[in-house]
């Protein structure tokens, strides 16, 4: 039964402590703690491996798909920048050798001869970009004719210089267009040659493409911080100043890629001269003008080109990372909860299998309890029997005055105590008996006064006065007695527990009818420990009990309220910490018509 302990009332949830406690069992506790923490362990590493990879299978697959298509798409974009970049250039040179070419044919040579005539030409095509620097007219000697621009050239003679010789000795070539170089002026530039004739004299009209602008046009390009545009002629020499180091006319570590007239890309490291020795990884894409024969190059360090799919990887190593560690940590959390829970389990596994034991136990007891009740009976009836005899005798037998008053008291007293054991005896067996519930008429003053018999020697013992209050005249009311019986006898037994501490006190029980006329009350109140507020709805609960293990099941309060419940009633509870609590129970006058109909079936 559920006993109410001192200082709890007997309402603090038992722990399982049947994994821990010292006993012969201990081995077996041993090897079901380590069978939990194998399934822990097994459960932790399965569950998270399983989650694991392929969350890891995923990443990877991302990675690459989106590295294969950030790199295709950078790729792309090289490609259409450049793209975009020769055409501007070449648009430049052609519109520059077009205007010069108009002038050439537009005009004689006697008329460009004419300085004023000259410098009016110079002045219409160079009016809006302001591209060349001077324009100069020179004869088949290599002798200028009339010159405009910033540089003393008049008394110089081409004749030997190699843009010169180039269109004047090809059978073909009408317009030329030269690679950067110092010459006469010493700065570095380039010059279109544009081949003119009047009948067979032939001479030239050229033109100096003034530097700063054709830079600006090649290096109009934003590609980061590590990128630069530049063009170099098909022996590697610088013909534009790139931005990341190197000048113009200097020999280029970018190699010389094989002629094509499709945008090409490459990845590899190229020297520069900032890093020399170690050039960082590049991407770089380069295209062949067709005239002049030059190379226009795009690059920019690898890295930031794929600076997106590096911060993409980073921050995906970021989630996975995150993503395995919520998982490890979910993973424990729920296994520690169903570990717990098997624990849990396995604690009310051995509960009720200790329950079981005890119910076979009380079983057992109440079948030798029956036993002995009948045994017992037997020499009491004996025994009252021999006491009829003796008395019948003195009143016939002849005996001194005092001899028959002694005589009378003591068969009196013989009396008395055969008819108290009998009334022992009697409980003892309505107690022990297994029944059915069987609904009849209880008077409840008469059978609480039997279990008050029953456990007045435990409260005598420990220091419990019982105080019985019943209301005269009390109504009769339709339950089952044995049921009851069992109620009454666990609340007085719990009751009396909770002097334990003290040693002393009292317990009240007082029988009313109820306010309303609807069936009687009984209040089993007590003056111990009392219960705490944080447990007094789970006193109701199934195996909820504060006793050491083997001295409380946590049944009793539960079977007394199912038993309260079934029967109509209600059990409730008021209770404070070192004042005591009250326990009323409530009964119909009539049960439910569930009982009704067990006691018309039997």
């Amino acid at each position: 039964m559920n006993k109410i302990l001192p200082g709890n009332g007997g309402c603090e949830q038992e722990k399982p402590m049947a994994f821990t406690r010292k006993d012969p069992a201990g081995p077996a506790v041993s090897e079901r703690e380590a069978y939990y923490k194998r399934q822990f362990r097994r459960f932790v590493f399965f569950t998270t491996v399983s989650s694991i990879i392929p969350l890891l299978i995923l990443g990877w697959i991302f990675n690459y798909f989106y590295t294969d298509f950030v790199r295709a798409r950078t790729e792309s974009s090289f490609v259409t920048q450049l793209e975009q970049h020769c055409k501007l250039v070449e648009l430049f040179l052609e519109e520059q050798v077009s205007k010069l070419d108009l002038a050439a044919r537009t005009h004689t040579k006697k008329f460009l001869s004419d300085k004023a005539n000259l410098s009016s030409v110079f002045e219409n095509i160079n009016e809006k970009k302001g591209a060349f620097t001077d324009l100069g007219l020179i004869d088949g000697e290599g002798r200028h004719l009339a010159y405009v621009g910033p540089y003393d050239l008049m008394d110089k003679n081409y004749s030997n210089t190699f843009w010169f010789q180039e269109i004047m000795t090809g059978p073909t070539k009408q317009v030329y267009i030269s690679d950067m170089f110092l010459g006469f002026r010493e700065v570095p530039h380039f010059i279109i040659a544009v081949l003119g004739t009047d009948g067979s004299e032939r001479w030239i009209l050229r033109a100096t493409i003034e530097t700063e602008v054709f830079r600006r046009i090649v290096e109009d390009v934003r590609i980061g911080s590590t990128g630069e545009v530049f063009l170099l002629n098909p022996q590697g020499i610088y013909q534009s100043n790139p931005s990341r180091g190197g000048k113009m006319l200097e020999k280029s570590s970018f190699p010389v890629m094989p002629f094509t007239e499709t945008v090409r890309v490459v990845v590899g490291r190229f020297g520069t001269a900032e890093n020399p020795d170690q050039p960082p990884e590049q991407i770089a894409s380069y295209v062949w003008l067709n005239n002049p024969r030059w190379m226009l190059v795009m690059r920019q360090n690898y890295s930031e080109a794929l600076y997106d799919v590096n911060h993409v990887n980073y921050v995906m190593l970021i989630i996975l990372h995150a993503s395995a560690l919520i998982i490890l940590v979910v993973t424990i959390l729920i296994t520690r909860h169903m570990i717990r829970a098997m624990r849990k389990r396995d604690a009310e596994v051995d509960q009720a299998n200790e329950c079981f034991f005890q119910a076979s136990k009380l079983a057992s007891v109440g079948e030798l309890s029956a036993g002995v009740a009948h045994e017992i009976n037997n020499p009491l009836a004996i025994i009252n029997f021999e006491g009829q005899i003796l008395s019948d005798m003195e009143k016939t037998a002849d005996m001194a005055p005092a001899f028959r008053e002694q005589l009378l008291k003591s068969l009196a007293r013989i009396s008395s105590q055969v008819k108290r054991c009998k009334r022992l005896t009697h409980s003892l067996l309505k107690f022990s008996r297994q029944t059915e519930a069987v609904i009849s008429d209880v008077n409840l003053n008469a059978l609480i006064e039997e279990v008050v018999t029953l456990v007045e020697r435990e409260a005598g013992s420990s220091g419990v006065r019982l105080i019985l209050e019943p209301e005269s005249g009390l109504p009769a009311i339709r339950a089952d007695g044995s049921q009851l019986q069992q109620v009454f006898l666990n609340l007085l037994t719990n009751a009396i527990d909770a002097h334990h501490q003290t040693g002393y006190g009292s317990v009240r029980i007082k029988t009313k009818t109820s306010k309303d006329n609807r069936g009687v009350e009984v209040v089993v109140s007590d003056t111990g420990s009392g219960i705490p507020p944080e447990i007094i709805d789970k006193i109701f609960d199934p195996f909820f009990t504060t006793k050491p293990v083997g001295k409380g099941t946590g049944l009793g309060l539960s079977i007394c309220y199912g038993i309260v419940r079934k029967l109509g009633g209600q059990l409730s509870v008021e209770s404070e910490v070192g004042k005591g609590s009250v326990f009323t129970v409530f009964l119909p006058y009539e049960p439910p018509l569930g009982a009704k109909d067990r006691e018309e079936v039997k």
